[in-house]
């Protein structure tokens, strides 16, 4: 059974250990004191008792294990001293404590006994802590920025050719909001509506200005009969978007 305790020990002879190698250079009989240790042999005083006190009572290792709830192994390796058999120091002191109080055994004068038997048997290994990488830090590496500054270069420049090809292919807006009716009465008509900003606006091939929110007005002088309003817009681009009506002047 091996406990973990921290990296470093003090060793025989003053030399400090280390996992891995010495901290500093030492002389060859520092060196040989810093090699690792045999492992000691348990003391089995403690098992005697209780296989004593089993005998005594002329029990088998298969009824007290029933009884216990114990492994028959585990009792077994109580009663010869030997401890490497449980996981841990604290599993092999509570079947102890158990098995001697069912053997009726004095726990108290034994207890002792027990502790240095368990000492006699621990291994002194480094403890190893481990501390994850922050997921930051894991992220954080020249492979993926180089992924990422890849991957938003491709996508600002799929945006743009998106933006280029819409604006191409895409007529502007136009909008005829006056008139409304195809009669009117009077020779002078006000002409108004709205159109996209960028936008360059021709009523009946006349340019004609916009405002800031889009929108226009033109008056234009009628003849009787038939007239037609022929309004282009067009874009950056070169598309042009197309709106006429017709407006009848009675005669008279």
């Amino acid at each position: 059974m091996a406990i973990a305790v921290p990296g470093d020990q003090r060793l025989a002879g003053g030399t400090i250990g280390r996992v891995g190698g010495m901290t500093k250079k030492n002389s060859a009989k520092d060196l040989s004191s810093a090699l690792p240790r045999p492992r000691r042999v348990a003391d089995d005083r403690v098992g005697r008792i209780l296989l004593t006190a089993r005998r005594q009572q002329r029990l088998a290792l298969e009824v007290a294990s029933r009884d216990l709830t114990i492994p028959v192994r585990h009792l077994r390796a109580l009663e010869e001293g030997d401890f490497s058999v449980f996981a841990a120091e604290v599993y092999a002191r509570g079947a102890f404590t158990k098995y001697a109080r069912y053997l009726g055994v004095d726990v108290t004068r034994t207890e002792r006994a027990f502790t240095r038997a368990l000492a006699g048997v621990r291994e002194y290994v480094p403890l190893t802590l481990h501390s994850p990488r922050p997921w930051l830090a894991a992220v954080l590496t020249p492979r993926w920025i180089l992924a990422g500054v890849i991957l938003l270069g491709a996508v600002l420049l799929g945006s743009y050719i998106a933006w280029q090809v819409r604006s191409f292919w895409q007529l502007p807006s136009l909008t005829l909001t006056s008139p409304v009716i195809g009669v009117v009465s009077e020779s002078k008509l006000l002409v108004t509506g709205s159109a996209a900003a960028d936008a360059r606006v021709l009523v009946n091939g006349e340019p004609t200005i916009l405002a800031e929110d889009g929108t226009f007005e033109e008056v234009l002088v009628l003849q009787p009969g038939i007239n037609v309003i022929h309004i282009e817009a067009t874009n950056s681009a070169g598309r042009t978007r197309v709106v006429s009506k017709d407006v009848l002047l009675p005669r008279r």
